[in-house]
């Protein structure tokens, strides 16, 4: 019995918007399109762009200089280093050091009780 009440409603109120015209709807409370400044989009949207561009690039800038003041302290700890001189340095890949293989060339190495000085092989 509900669902027959339900299909009278819904036919009735079909049967009334089919009915009625469309110079009869009214819209209240809608603003057209047209009311919005353009300009207004237009600028707001790209100050926004260049905003937000602007803040990448200082992001960006700040993370490479660090990595630049990284680079050059690591540089300077590498010319520390005295491996390539030592007696017990070899250019193998495979076993660059045969004392300490584990701290070759590494900043630990820059104090290694067993360097040993390479020998002129010109005496």
């Amino acid at each position: 019995m509900d669902s027959n009440k339900i299909i009278e409603q819904y036919l009735a109120i079909s049967n009334s918007v089919t009915q009625t015209n469309q110079n009869e709807v009214k819209l209240e409370n809608v603003k057209p399109i047209g009311d919005v400044a353009s300009d207004q989009i237009v600028f707001w949207g790209i100050t926004g762009f260049a905003v937000c561009w602007v803040a990448i690039f200082f992001m960006l800038s700040k993370r490479v200089r660090f990595a630049r003041k990284e680079i050059a302290v690591n540089i300077k700890v590498l010319h520390q280093i005295p491996c390539k001189n030592c007696k017990f340095y070899s250019s193998d890949p495979h076993l660059k050091c045969a004392v300490n293989p584990s701290t070759v060339l590494t900043e630990k190495a820059i104090d290694c009780s067993d360097y040993t000085a390479k020998e002129n092989k010109l005496s």
